[in-house]
C-alpha cells in the first residue's frame, strides 16, 4: 500500500513539473514572438550585491577625522581603524572598530593624550539597493588612554568607557571588497579625567564626532 501511495505521488509531481515547463515554454512563445523558442540561453551578469555578503566575515581599514567638539581646548585630529564586521543578514550587522588618535592638548596642559577607541556597533539596514546599504548602527564604547606631556608635569589620565551612535552606507566595488562610510557620535558617560602632578583628578569633556572612510574585504 505504502508503495502505491509513494509511486503516486511521485507521478502527480512529475506531472506539476511537467506543467509547469509547458506553461513556462507557452510563456516563452507569446513574449518572444514569432520565434517560439530560445537558441541560446544567455547568463544574465547583474555585479556585486550586498545580498550575497550576509554570513560572511569581513575585515577592513578606516581613515578617520576625530572630532572632540565637546572640549575647546584639544584640537581635531586623525585617527586609523580596523575594523571586523559580520553580515548576520541583509539587514543586520554587527562590527567591533578599533581607532587609535592622539589629539593635542592646550588645557589644562600642554601635550598629546593617546586614546584607543573601542567601538562594538549593532548594525541596523532599510531595504538594500543591490549593491549598495545605508544603516544605522549603536553601541558600547571603550576608551583607554594614556598622556604624553610636553612640559616636565606628570599628567596622568583614566581609562573611561561610553556609548555611540553611527550612521553609515556600504558600496559593493565587487563581491569582496567593500567601500565604507561611517559617522559615530561618542559619548563618554565617564568623563575623561586627568591628574596634573599631584593635584586633584580634573574632569574634562571629551565627546566626540567620529568622520571615517575605507575598506571592507569579506571572506
Amino acid at each position: 500500500m505504502m508503495k502505491k501511495v509513494v509511486s503516486v505521488l511521485l507521478g502527480v509531481c512529475m506531472v506539476v513539473g511537467i506543467g509547469n515547463i509547458a506553461l513556462g515554454q507557452v510563456y516563452l512563445d507569446k513574449s518572444l514572438g514569432d520565434t517560439g523558442r530560445v537558441d541560446k540561453w544567455e547568463p544574465i551578469e547583474v555585479g556585486p550585491q550586498l545580498i550575497s555578503v550576509p554570513g560572511r566575515l569581513g575585515v577592513g581599514a578606516r581613515v578617520a577625522y576625530f572630532f572632540p567638539y565637546s572640549n575647546d581646548g584639544v584640537d581635531s585630529t586623525i585617527a586609523g581603524e580596523g575594523i571586523v564586521s559580520y553580515m548576520v543578514n541583509s539587514i543586520f550587522a554587527t562590527a567591533l572598530s578599533v581607532g587609535y588618535t592622539r589629539p593635542q592638548w592646550d588645557e589644562p596642559v600642554d601635550g598629546h593624550s593617546e586614546l584607543t577607541y573601542m567601538n562594538l556597533t549593532f548594525e541596523l539596514r532599510g531595504n538594500p539597493e543591490p549593491n549598495f546599504g545605508l544603516y544605522l548602527g549603536f553601541g558600547p564604547s571603550l576608551i583607554f588612554t594614556n598622556f604624553d606631556s610636553a612640559t616636565s608635569d606628570n599628567v596622568k589620565a583614566k581609562d573611561s568607557f561610553g556609548m555611540h551612535v553611527a550612521i553609515g552606507f556600504d558600496y559593493c566595488i565587487t563581491q569582496n571588497i567593500v567601500f565604507n562610510i561611517d559617522v559615530k557620535h561618542l559619548w563618554f558617560l565617564d568623563d575623561y579625567k586627568v591628574k596634573v602632578n599631584d593635584g586633584d583628578w580634573e574632569k574634562e569633556k571629551l565627546n566626540s564626532v567620529i568622520m571615517g572612510a575605507g575598506l571592507k574585504y569579506f571572506f
